[in-house]
């Protein structure tokens, strides 16, 4: 999902059939919408559509609900042994408990210190780390294309959305993407850099992105296809 400027929306959490949902209404939403963000599942209404409504279509809906539970990743954390693709570099972890030197990449391998506890949070601390200046450098490169100007870039942990832009031009990104391929984060920018000229998903807007990069029905179909598995990962 896509976040544009424009969308307010509020939530909330109920028990329903023994699970519990997140419910959120929409500005942005134009009907009534069941998805699933990291293993949850989550109810999505447009302004105006009562909760009454939305409850009868999820009831409605509930062995669609059951069948995609099934296919939800687990959560999982980084830990030693385990190899990531860190901003298109394949990297293995490797914990050395007794160094004193924090993360640390060489070569192929991307070092952690420290007690294992604590070896999934220092990992997601690096990635941010490495990110934010890595996607600065893409945003930069496209909105000179497109002669706007971008505001401040911050990374966020978000289950359903890989980027965002406000009304006063600042964009933050899933700091996630770091973890897929080099095409997809060239896609996400392009995409949230578009809003910069275009607030909308308009032929014009798409027309900018289609500027911006060629890559968009391949990061849709990597997203679809790999996009859970990113939101899997556990919180720090």
């Amino acid at each position: 999902m896509f976040f544009s400027q424009k969308n307010k929306s509020s939530s909330k959490k109920i028990i329903f059939n023994q699970k519990e949902v997140d419910i959120v209404i929409s500005d942005r939403a134009r009907s009534i919408k069941l998805s699933f963000a990291k293993g949850r599942l989550r109810l999505t209404l447009p302004r105006g559509v009562s909760e009454k409504r939305g409850l009868q279509f999820m009831q409605d809906q509930w062995d669609w609900v059951v069948r995609q539970e099934k296919k939800q990743p687990a959560p999982y954390r980084f830990q030693t042994g385990m190899t990531i693709s860190l901003l298109g570099q394949d990297l293995q972890i490797v914990h050395q408990p007794a160094a004193r030197r924090g993360v640390w990449q060489e070569e192929n391998k991307l070092y952690v210190s420290g007690e294992e506890a604590f070896l999934h949070r220092r990992v997601c601390d690096y990635i941010k780390r490495v990110t934010l200046p890595a996607l600065k450098y893409i945003v930069q490169e496209k909105t000179a294309v497109l002669g706007v100007k971008a505001g401040k870039i911050t990374l966020r942990d978000t289950s359903s959305r890989w980027g965002s832009c406000s009304s006063t031009g600042n964009l933050s990104f899933c700091w996630k993407i770091a973890l897929a391929p080099d095409f997809v984060r060239d896609y996400l920018v392009a995409h949230e850099v578009a809003h910069l000229k275009e607030m909308n998903h308009s032929d014009r807007f798409w027309a900018l992105v289609a500027q911006l990069t060629d890559s968009r029905a391949l990061a849709h179909s990597w997203l679809r296809r790999h996009g859970g598995e990113l939101q899997a990962i556990d919180k720090i």
